[in-house]
């Protein structure tokens, strides 16, 4: 259960939590500035390096594809602008993506059926080598794994709840909430909507993500990564990366439940910032084909 209260500022400064989040903000405060420092002197040492360099190794440079936080060194923003560019990508690219991968896995280990499927794409895609880091040709090539992923999404998004400052004006059924009202969108309700999702929102299928069926719902029936102007900047990293993690590991593994998950139904969710499973994520990982790790 969501303590909604808490989102008001003055009732959590009375709290203790109030505390440990300052101490918790202060530590990736610190750790963020370090970051930034760090890159800040390499990237003016390596600007002195290709003035130092003959003009043929400039143009060459120039054609290198730079870091996200150099883009930003070099793009004027203030300091405190980029402090906050830089939490972002540093604290939205950890937890949610675990968090994803795990369910992830657990699915696969729940429905046999649906990893079987799993394991013929990937041995179409790379034959018997369990070893090579995937190409980005290969990773694109992944449509069910994607599939997959994306259907693990839907039922455990990460982040099951996000916050949006109105705008403007809007109307909701019989009720006006006027702009500048902070408001929360629950996530994973509207991913679990019968209207949208069928008479079985709960069953995990892949094929609800058919490029047909993908075609025919509302674009803001499915939203993991939110949506609008200020949907998650790393989204497409995030996919990329849980594909080529899933595709290494379900190469050589074949993926079974532990003892504390028979059914999607024994899963109980625990609702934070992000999305858990309060007994964990027990899988059992066997060799497949005898291959070795």
């Amino acid at each position: 259960m969501a303590k909604v209260w808490l989102s008001i500022p003055f009732i959590f400064a009375l709290t203790s939590m109030k505390t440990v989040h300052d101490r918790a903000a202060k530590r990736v405060l610190e750790f963020t500035e370090k970051v930034i420092q760090k890159k800040r002197l390499r990237f003016k040492a390596e600007k002195r390096d290709m003035l130092d360099e003959k003009s043929d190794d400039v143009s060459d440079n120039k054609h290198c594809k730079m870091a996200f936080l150099d883009l930003m060194l070099e793009s004027g923003m203030s300091d405190t602008q980029l402090r906050d560019e830089t939490m972002t990508i540093i604290i939205g690219g950890q937890e949610t993506t675990s968090t994803e991968l795990s369910f992830a896995l657990l699915m696969l280990a729940l429905h046999p059926n649906i990893q079987e499927k799993v394991h013929e794409e990937l041995d179409a895609v790379f034959g018997e080598d369990s070893r090579a880091a995937p190409s980005m040709f290969e990773l694109n090539s992944l449509e069910y794994l994607e599939r997959v992923i994306k259907e693990t999404m839907r039922l455990f998004p990460a982040l099951p709840a996000i916050g949006k400052r109105l705008q403007e004006d809007i109307h909701v059924g019989q009720y006006e909430i006027p702009a500048g009202v902070d408001i929360g969108i629950f996530i994973y309700e509207t991913h679990r909507d019968p209207a949208t999702w069928g008479p079985t929102p709960h069953h995990f299928n892949p094929d609800h993500f058919l490029p047909e069926k993908c075609r025919s719902r509302h674009p803001y029936s499915y939203f993991p990564f939110s949506a609008g102007l200020r949907n998650c900047i790393g989204q497409k990293y995030a996919l990329l990366q849980m594909k080529s993690v899933l595709s290494t590991l379900l190469r050589r593994y074949t993926l079974v439940p532990g003892p504390g998950h028979t059914c999607i139904e024994d899963i109980e969710l625990v609702m934070n910032t992000t999305l858990k499973s309060r007994k964990g994520f027990e899988v059992i990982f066997n060799l497949r084909n005898n291959n070795c790790v």
